[in-house]
């Protein structure tokens, strides 16, 4: 179940659906989510006491604060409508990785997949742009002029502000488990990955993924001993 999910989570980010001839057919996404729905319900001990557990109470409030606030709304629902495969889809990862990701391992396994799907997504367009010119969009800046904007990989479906959160999102993720580790090769491997990342970050032209990143930067040094 675990590496099933670990192949899940890679099918998903890096659109393999997108990238082999095919393979989009079998609508590999939804089988394994099927698959994996199975696979948990046969393993029945997965669901004892999680009713107690502290992430799924909150996820009870969550949801009975969107139930009382439904009526007091303009739209009601339509936000959910309009934004089903969005929602599903973070369901589906919640539940999946709260019943799934159940040791220390698992976790480190889960979080560098995770990870190293983000960061090849942001390599793959940087390298287009650097080798044939890529962009992948523009912005109107005014009097008729355009200006180019990094996005993503015409694999993946992604826009320059959605690649700058991916960006955003990889750095802590990186300094924690990498800059922070005792090996130096680890070390050389993060300051070679964060100038590129910022670059692509600057391509991108989102300014509120970098001021995400100003945020992110404050935290850790806010939380930082030396």
């Amino acid at each position: 179940t675990f590496w099933l999910y670990i192949y899940f989570t890679i099918d998903f980010f890096l659109h393999l659906s997108k990238r082999i001839p095919g393979y989009g057919i079998i609508r590999p996404s939804l089988l394994l989510v099927v698959i994996l729905i199975i696979l948990l319900i046969s393993q029945k001990d997965k669901f004892s006491g999680i009713s107690d557990d502290p992430v799924f109470k909150k996820i009870k409030k969550l949801i009975l604060y969107l139930v009382i606030t439904l009526p007091f709304v303009t739209w009601p629902g339509s936000v959910l409508i309009n934004n089903l495969p969005e929602f599903v889809k973070a369901v589906v990862f919640f539940f999946f990785t709260t019943l799934i990701i159940d040791t220390e391992k698992r976790l480190t396994i889960f979080l560098l997949i995770f990870i190293s799907c983000q960061v090849f997504r942001v390599f793959e367009p940087l390298y287009m742009n650097i080798t044939s010119g890529y962009w992948g969009d523009r912005t109107y800046l005014g009097s008729g002029e355009f200006a180019a904007r990094l996005s993503g990989a015409p694999s993946d479906i992604v826009n320059p502000n959605g690649l700058g959160f991916i960006i955003v999102t990889a750095i802590p993720y990186l300094y924690y488990l990498i800059w922070l580790s005792p090996r130096k090769l680890l070390k050389l491997l993060f300051l070679i990955i964060l100038p590129l990342l910022i670059y692509a970050l600057v391509l991108t032209m989102s300014r509120g993924a970098f001021l995400a990143l100003l945020v992110i930067l404050w935290m850790i040094f806010k939380e930082s001993k030396r």
